[in-house]
């Protein structure tokens, strides 16, 4: 059976992509803007640290296996090897000029980085090129499912976590759903959670923040304008309705402070008790003190998050702090307690936090 290569052209599709919006990135910037130049050259250095991290893997983990098993084709192996040369030579005089355009954003030295982007993509196009077409077939037929999913590793364990996150998203940007759930099914599950909490929302951030929208251009108006008939146009309806966006605020902040709440009535001498159970233990057993501890932390945590404006993260913690009131629910039902107290208190809490946090995950779906 040979092996599936994919994952390796949806890697080239984002390269393909990012080689070529790099050069239409740094030709727009305007002269003297070092502001711009910087968030440029960030990026490049990113894309940079991508495609030779991604380079080393191949360089250490496929030649030396494949030239081990194939003769005819010997020579494939070597033309990647010669073209990884040619791709890093690009990178090199780019290494040296970016800098330069960096620190002043002059007219001169952006043209100079932009002719060796142009230099650098058409040598990286000639490689990809080749790769998918006669290399690939290649490795599906010689190396090994574990041997051709180190390369994947080799990326992940080399690149630092934010930028692997940032990296990963390019990656997914143009991957339909089936390709998208290959790539992340191939990825170990702290890396594939990572990547939903922080990783999507810091990706859309840094698109924003990069491909900024280009600036429109004033149409002139006619110099004689036809009068229009004053059509009172009614009123938004977001202006007598709350938005989705204030309404899981409130929520949100609903159960955060009755969390924390909890958590001290649990704590402090107030009295509380578990709603429902039959045999509450006493305040020297220590148990009322891990319970409200337990609460304070889960309202710390939402709390962090929705303070800091990470509203998906929080969509997901709310989802997973549901199952807290749930496991009371059911604990209350296991020890005979009453099922009004069940499904009334802790029943309903499951539900509401659940619902927020669904609320909270709809509204920030594009992101």
């Amino acid at each position: 059976m040979s092996v599936n290569t994919q994952d390796l052209e949806i890697v080239h599709r984002a390269l393909r992509r990012e080689s070529r919006l790099l050069t239409k990135l740094v030709a727009a910037v305007t002269p003297g803007d070092t502001a711009r130049a910087r968030v440029i050259a960030d990026h490049f250095r990113l894309y940079r640290l991508g495609l030779r991290n991604h380079h080393a893997g191949e360089d250490e983990l496929l030649w030396p296996p494949l030239l081990s098993r194939v003769d005819l084709e010997a020579d494939i192996v070597l033309r990647m090897q010669a073209q990884h040369e040619r791709v890093a030579a690009t990178l090199t005089r780019l290494d040296a000029a970016v800098p330069v355009w960096e620190a002043t954003a002059g007219a001169d030295e952006r043209d100079t980085v932009v002719a060796a982007l142009c230099e650098h993509r058409a040598v990286l196009l000639e490689h990809l090129d080749d790769e998918e077409a006669t290399l690939l077939p290649l490795a599906a037929e010689h190396l090994t499912e574990r041997e051709w999913a180190s390369l994947g590793d080799h990326l992940v364990t080399s690149t630092p976590r934010p930028a692997l996150l940032t990296l990963l998203g390019a990656v997914l940007e143009d991957a339909n759903p089936a390709e998208r759930a290959a790539v992340l099914r191939g990825l170990a599950t702290r890396v594939r959670v990572t990547w939903h909490l922080i990783g999507r929302p810091r990706y859309a951030r840094h698109l924003h923040h990069l491909r900024q929208p280009e600036p429109r251009v004033r149409q002139p108006e006619p110099r004689v304008r036809q009068p229009e008939p004053r059509v009172r146009q009614p009123e938004p309806r977001r202006r007598t309705t709350m938005s989705l966006k204030k309404l899981n605020t409130v929520l949100a902040a609903a159960v955060v402070l009755f969390t924390l709440y909890l958590g001290l009535s649990f704590i402090l001498p107030l009295g509380t008790t578990f709603p429902g159970l039959p045999d509450w233990p006493s305040d020297g057993s220590g148990f009322p003190i891990v319970k409200g501890s337990r609460e304070l932390a889960m309202g710390l945590a939402m709390g962090v998050l929705l303070v800091t404006g990470q509203r998906r993260p929080l969509g997901w913690v709310l989802l997973m702090v549901s199952v807290a009131p749930f496991g009371d629910m059911v604990n209350v039902l296991a020890h005979h307690g009453s099922a009004v107290a069940a499904y009334a208190v802790h029943g309903l809490t499951a539900v509401l936090i659940a619902v927020t946090g669904a609320l909270m995950l709809r509204e920030t779906r594009k992101a």
